[in-house]
C-alpha cells in the first residue's frame, strides 16, 4: 500500500502500527494499533481497512516509554517520539456505531420510556382479561429460584471478575439507564453481583446484557418453544402482503419485583446498581416475555388479523392491501394501548410482497426465501477469504457451521453441504481453540459450493402434488409401492454385502430413478420402517456414517434435480406389510 508522505508506519511488538504524524506541526499523533492487520488513515477521524469497510477511533491517552520511543520507523527520514510524548491510541469501532452512539438506546419516536412500564398498564390488561400469571408478571416479575443465590455484602471489595469494565460508551449507557428509570442505586447492603457488558443492535446502538450466567443456575426454567422461521411457509399463503412490527426494549418493558431487584446488582465505578426492570441475559426472560407478547398475538388474532410472534417481532400477513394497512394500525395501536413502545424507524408498516423476518427474506409472489443482502455479502465475503487463504482454527470453524447452518434454510441442500464442514471439525484440537490448520481438500470444496449457491434462494412452499411411496429392503431384494403399482428388485453379490440401512436408502433412490416421471415436481410422502432412513433424509445427512452419507448426496441430489420434495414417515415394519412382502419375494398377504 502507497501512504501518502505525511503518514507513517511503525512494526513495534509483531503488531502492524500506522500513525498520523504531522511532522510540521506540534500535534499528538493519532496512532491506530491493529492485530495482525495492515492498517492506515485517510483522515484523522476516518479510518479504513483493506476492506474499506469505515471505521471510527474512540481516543484514549497513552504515554510512550522508553521500550516505544526507541523503535524503528518503516519509512525513512522519521524523527522518533521523544520518550514521555502523550499520544492517542485509537481503538477500533464502526463508524456508524460511534456516530450513533450519542444516541440513547432507549429513546423511542413517542419518548418518555421508563424501565417497567408495563406496570402502570396493568388496568387496561385487566380489561381486556388478561390471565392471573400475566398479570402478575406485569405487577413485578419474581425471579423463579429453585435453590437461594449466596449474598454478597455491597460492603466488601469487589473482585475483578464481577466488576464492570469502565469505558465511555458504558458511563453513556449507564446514565441512560439511570435516566430511563432502568437501573437504580442499590439500598439494600447485600446481594447478588454479576458484570454488565454491552453488545451492539442492528440500529447502530449499544444494548447493556448481564452476564447471568452464575445467577441463571439457581433458577427453575419451564420446557417451552418459540416461534420459529420453520413454522412460517405454514403461515404464508402466495400472494401475501407483509408488514412487521418490532418493539423498543423489548425485556425492559417488564417489572422486576422490588425483593428481587438485589439480586440484580452490578458494580461500576465505585457504586452498586440494580436493575429494575426485566434484563437481557437472565435465562428465564425468554420464556416470560414470549407469554405476554403471545397473549396480545391471541387479542389480535380475535379481531381476524392474521399474525405471527418471535419475543418482540410481528409479522402480520392479509391477501389485500388495504386491509393489512388496517389490520397494521390496529395491531399498533392496541400494543401502544397496552404500554407496549413501538419502534416506529426499524417497523415495516408499508404493505409489500417481499420482507425481511427472523433474519431472512419471505417473498410471497414467488413463495422463495433467501438470505439478506448484508448477511449474503458477509457470509460470501468471509468464505472467498477462506478460499483464498484456507487456513482456520476450531473455534473458526464452529462460527462458519453456525452462520452457515442457519443460512442453509434459503439454500438448497444447505444442511447437506455442511456436512463436511463438520466431519473436518471434529480432526480440529478442541483444547487448542484458535491454532490455525490448513482447511483439508473435501472442507475447501464444499467451501467452494456454498460461495455458488449462497445467493440460489430456495422455495418454502412443496408441490402441491403428492405422490405416495413406500420401500423396504431385505436380504433378497428391495420392495417398492408407488400408489397401486408393485415393484421388486434383488440384491447383486456386492450389495447384499451392504448394511441395511445403506439398502433401505438405495431402495428409495432406486424407486426414484426408475419413475422418473411419476417424481417431477412433485412433494413424495415416503413410509419406510428405518428410523435411520427417516432421519437421514430429513436432516440431509449425518455424520455417523460415511456410506449413509454418500447415499443420502446421491439420493437427495436426485431428488433436488427431478423437483422432488421428499417427506420422510416412520411406520414399522408390521404396518408396512406389503413392501416388506416385496422385498422377500414372498407372496402378498390375504386381507
Amino acid at each position: 500500500l502507497a501512504f501518502p508522505p505525511q503518514y507513517h508506519t511503525y512494526l513495534t511488538r509483531k503488531v502492524w502500527r500506522s500513525a498520523l504524524y504531522p511532522c510540521h506541526q506540534n500535534q499528538d499523533p493519532k496512532l491506530l494499533r491493529g492485530s495482525g492487520k495492515l492498517m492506515f488513515t485517510l483522515h484523522p477521524d476516518l479510518i479504513m481497512l483493506q476492506n474499506q469497510s469505515r471505521l471510527a477511533p474512540l481516543r484514549k491517552s497513552h504515554t510512550i516509554h522508553q521500550h516505544d520511543s526507541g523503535r524503528t520507523s518503516l519509512q525513512a527520514g522519521i524523527t522518533r517520539y521523544p520518550e514521555g510524548t502523550s499520544i492517542i491510541v485509537a481503538q477500533i469501532t464502526p463508524l456508524a456505531r460511534a456516530n450513533k452512539s450519542q444516541r440513547s438506546p432507549f429513546d423511542t419516536e413517542e419518548g418518555g420510556f421508563t424501565g417497567g412500564q408495563l406496570a402502570k398498564f396493568v388496568q387496561r390488561w385487566k380489561a381486556l382479561e388478561a390471565p392471573k400469571p400475566i398479570v402478575t408478571v406485569l405487577s413485578g416479575y419474581a425471579l423463579p429460584f429453585c435453590n437461594p443465590p449466596p449474598f454478597r455484602s455491597f460492603h466488601q471489595p469487589v473482585p475483578q471478575s464481577l466488576s464492570t469494565p469502565s469505558s465511555p460508551e458504558m458511563s453513556i449507557v449507564i446514565k441512560d439507564l439511570l435516566n430511563h428509570q432502568v437501573i437504580a442505586p442499590a439500598t439494600a447492603t447485600s446481594g447478588f453481583l454479576s458484570p454488565l457488558f454491552l453488545r451492539p443492535k442492528t440500529d447502530g446502538s449499544l444494548r447493556p446484557i448481564f452476564d447471568l450466567r452464575h445467577l441463571n443456575k439457581y433458577l427453575k426454567l419451564k420446557k417451552f418453544r418459540l416461534f420459529n422461521h420453520f413454522r412460517i411457509p405454514t403461515f404464508l399463503q402466495q400472494g401475501d402482503y407483509l408488514v412487521t412490527i418490532d418493539l423498543s426494549n423489548a425485556y425492559c418493558h417488564i417489572p422486576i419485583i422490588n425483593r428481587h431487584q438485589r439480586f440484580l446488582g452490578f458494580h461500576h465505578e465505585g457504586v452498586i446498581y440494580n436493575w429494575t426492570c426485566l434484563p437481557f441475559g437472565l435465562a428465564s426472560a425468554p420464556q416470560t416475555f414470549g407469554q405476554l407478547t403471545n397473549w396480545v398475538v391471541a387479542q389480535l388474532r380475535n379481531q381476524g388479523i392474521r399474525v405471527v410472534v418471535y419475543l418482540d417481532d410481528f409479522l402480520i400477513a392479509a391477501q389485500s392491501k388495504t386491509l393489512l394497512s388496517k389490520h397494521a394500525k390496529d395491531a399498533v395501536q392496541l400494543l401502544k394501548h397496552l404500554g407496549w413502545c413501538v419502534n416506529i424507524r426499524k417497523s415495516r408498516l408499508s404493505p409489500a410482497r417481499s420482507q425481511p423476518f427472523l433474519g431472512l427474506v419471505w417473498n410471497t409472489k414467488t413463495q422463495r426465501v433467501s438470505l439478506p443482502s448484508d448477511k449474503l455479502t458477509a457470509i460470501k465475503g468471509y468464505l472467498l477469504r477462506l478460499r483464498q487463504r484456507p487456513v482456520w482454527s476450531y473455534r473458526s470453524c464452529l462460527q462458519l457451521i453456525g452462520r452457515l447452518n442457519f443460512a442453509s434454510f434459503a439454500v438448497p441442500l444447505g444442511r447437506l453441504a455442511i456436512r463436511p464442514l463438520q466431519i473436518a471439525a471434529r480432526h480440529l484440537p478442541r483444547g487448542q481453540p484458535r491454532r490455525r490448520t490448513t482447511i483439508p481438500p473435501m472442507a475447501q470444496t464444499a467451501l467452494t459450493w456454498w460461495i455458488h449457491h449462497i445467493a440460489d434462494g430456495n422455495p418454502y412452499q412443496p408441490p402441491h402434488r403428492r405422490v405416495f411411496l413406500s420401500t423396504d429392503a431385505s436380504q433378497w431384494g428391495i420392495g417398492v409401492t408407488i400408489g397401486m403399482k408393485k415393484f421388486q428388485l434383488q440384491w447383486t453379490p456386492h450389495q447384499q454385502q451392504w448394511h441395511v440401512n445403506r439398502q433401505e436408502l438405495y431402495a428409495v433412490r432406486w424407486a426414484i430413478q426408475t419413475n422418473l416421471t411419476t417424481f417431477t415436481n412433485c412433494t413424495t410422502i415416503l413410509v419406510t420402517d428405518s428410523v435411520t432412513v427417516a432421519a437421514y433424509i430429513r436432516k440431509q445427512g449425518g455424520l455417523r456414517s460415511q456410506a449413509l452419507l454418500h447415499e443420502t448426496a446421491r439420493l437427495l441430489q436426485l431428488a433436488h434435480n427431478n423437483q422432488t420434495h421428499i417427506v420422510p414417515c416412520y411406520l414399522p415394519g408390521r404396518y408396512n406389510i406389503l413392501a416388506d412382502r416385496l422385498s422377500r419375494n414372498a407372496p402378498p398377504p390375504e386381507w
